[in-house]
């Protein structure tokens, strides 16, 4: 799923996601962190995914090639499944990517189309 985050703010995020992730039948969110960002659980994004379910993250270096960037993250998903991808702007294109090529389901809030 695809969502203009200009139409959808932090406040509503969490509506927006729960009817998704009852029909992909996923328990908890994982979240990709945006570029020069890392992954806390205080932030505003983070905090607001939470009304929707448990998030989880891990920070990756997107300063590295693209292709090291997926294996970061496909290592830190290889024990988990049951997961939402949820990311915006270059993490959104992440989210997308990754929830494609590993099977997840995903959201990309205003994906970057070429990072």
């Amino acid at each position: 799923m695809v969502v203009d985050g200009a139409q959808t703010g932090h406040h509503d995020i969490a509506d927006r996601i729960r009817p998704l992730m009852q029909r992909a039948n996923v328990a908890r969110i994982y979240y990709c962190h945006g570029f020069a960002s890392h992954f806390e659980t205080n932030k505003d994004k983070v905090r607001a995914l939470s009304a929707a379910a448990i998030v989880d993250g891990n920070t990756v270096d997107y300063t590295l090639p693209p292709h090291k960037v997926f294996e970061s993250f496909q290592k830190a998903m290889s024990a988990r499944r049951n997961h939402l991808f949820v990311g915006t702007s270059m993490d959104g294109f992440f989210a997308a990517w990754l929830g494609t090529e590993l099977g997840f389901p995903y959201v990309a809030i205003n994906p970057a189309a070429t990072p």
